[in-house]
């Protein structure tokens, strides 16, 4: 555990946390137990921290908690992601968004609250979902159909939620509506789009050029090379989407966490809101697919969760008097308008997500563009059975010869 992150536990701000949430300023803080909240591979912005906490409340009654303590440490390559805006992107949504549009719901879709802090590092504090029973998925095989079913189904309700909000709160809605992930403009992109997007995007061409069965795509992959990343920024623009929802923007099985009832998943929550923003549901749609799916449900099953999230979403939007109903049409036709960005998820971020834990153990944002790091990233048994297919699809789609009909 970093100095940092001892302060972090022992200046009062776990006493805080605990204060704010429960109104009650007679708490005192027995015992506090912390260790590592996160596995190597699993979190790339922020050090995870789970705090077991033994506290009384000033009534004599004896209590335990378990707090997860988010902390965005300071580095160079931090310091450019909080320049990003990435830390008020999430304290947005956990402030501005979640209270409202979880009573618009009548559901909560991210863990409770607890503290932001910007001292000494930028912080978080919320309820550790662990210690409610709720566990992760399996970032390195994927989601399996059943999984990735329920996951659709439950974006289509938060997607239709953030309709009404947007609709009810346009003033609050607009503040999200810059991408903290990519700038609105290529020539703002950071060494941290380099190293983990352009580099990545580099060393997938010349694996894909060792297969001689892609001979020509790879040609055509080649011919991107320089555009890739101005694509990428211009896929992700929203001042052109016809249909805006707040997207949860890193959507993929590692912030998602379900509870289960005899081994089926019954709930779900949302976790890491660093890079939610106002645009396309083709945005986490595509992403998730891409990045969270086992090869053989994606094959087999991509139009049947599409139309699953799209019954949930109409359901929703119904049941909340919402006028304004999307048809399957408009969603399909947003979903390809954003088919770049599923490209850009499986040719960059697929090969790093899913590595096996033991390779990944050591994966940060400032070795993801090392020579090393590179030679490793694409030989995850997943990424291998899923960039085939998905390949022949993009180019059958044209996606390869035509970039410009993403907008």
């Amino acid at each position: 555990m970093t100095e940092v992150s001892q302060l972090l536990l022992t200046n009062g701000l776990v006493k805080s946390a605990l204060e704010n949430s429960s109104g009650n300023k007679n708490i005192t803080v027995n015992n506090i137990k912390f260790s590592k909240g996160c596995s190597g591979g699993d979190n790339y912005c922020s050090e995870i921290i789970r705090a077991k906490v033994d506290f009384s409340d000033g009534n004599g009654d004896y209590k335990e908690c378990s707090l997860i303590i988010k902390c965005i440490q300071k580095s160079p390559q931090n310091d450019i992601l909080v320049e990003m805006g990435v830390f008020d992107r999430e304290k947005f949504m956990f402030l501005e968004f979640f209270p409202r549009m979880e009573r618009i719901l009548q559901k909560e879709f991210s863990p409770k609250f607890y503290l932001t802090s910007c001292e000494p590092v930028k912080t978080f504090i919320m309820d550790d979902l662990n210690f409610s029973g709720y566990k992760l998925g399996d970032r390195v095989c994927g989601l399996d159909l059943e999984h990735s079913k329920f996951v659709m189904e439950n974006l289509g309700e938060f997607h239709a939620g953030s309709l009404v909000f947007i609709e009810k709160y346009p003033e609050i809605a607009n503040q999200a509506d810059s991408p903290p992930m990519f700038p609105k403009k290529a020539e703002d992109l950071n060494e941290v789009h380099s190293n983990m997007f352009g580099k990545t995007f580099e060393t997938f061409i010349s694996v894909v050029s060792e297969n001689p069965k892609f001979e020509n795509i790879s040609k055509k992959l080649r011919n991107m090379t320089d555009s890739f990343l101005k694509t990428v920024v211009e896929t992700y623009d929203n001042s052109e989407d016809k249909i805006k929802v707040i997207n949860h923007g890193d959507f993929w099985v590692n912030n998602i966490m379900f509870k289960y009832n005899e081994g089926r998943p019954v709930g779900l929550k949302f976790i890491d809101f660093q890079f939610s923003y106002f645009a396309s549901p083709g945005i986490d749609i595509n992403y998730f697919l891409l990045i969270s799916c086992q090869p053989e449900v994606l094959k087999t099953n991509r139009d049947e969760l599409i139309l699953t999230y799209y019954n949930s979403l109409v359901k929703t939007l119904h049941t909340l008097e919402f006028s304004k109903i999307p048809s399957l049409d408009d969603i399909l036709q947003e979903i390809r308008l954003k088919e770049f960005y599923g490209f850009m998820a499986l040719t960059t971020l697929l090969p790093i997500l899913s590595m096996e834990s033991k390779t990944s153990a050591d994966n940060c944002l400032e070795n993801i563009g090392s020579d090393g790091k590179q030679n490793q990233i694409f030989h995850g048994r997943r990424f291998q059975e899923m960039f085939e297919f998905c390949l022949n699809r993009f180019d059958e789609l044209g996606l390869f010869e035509d970039i410009k009909m993403i907008r």
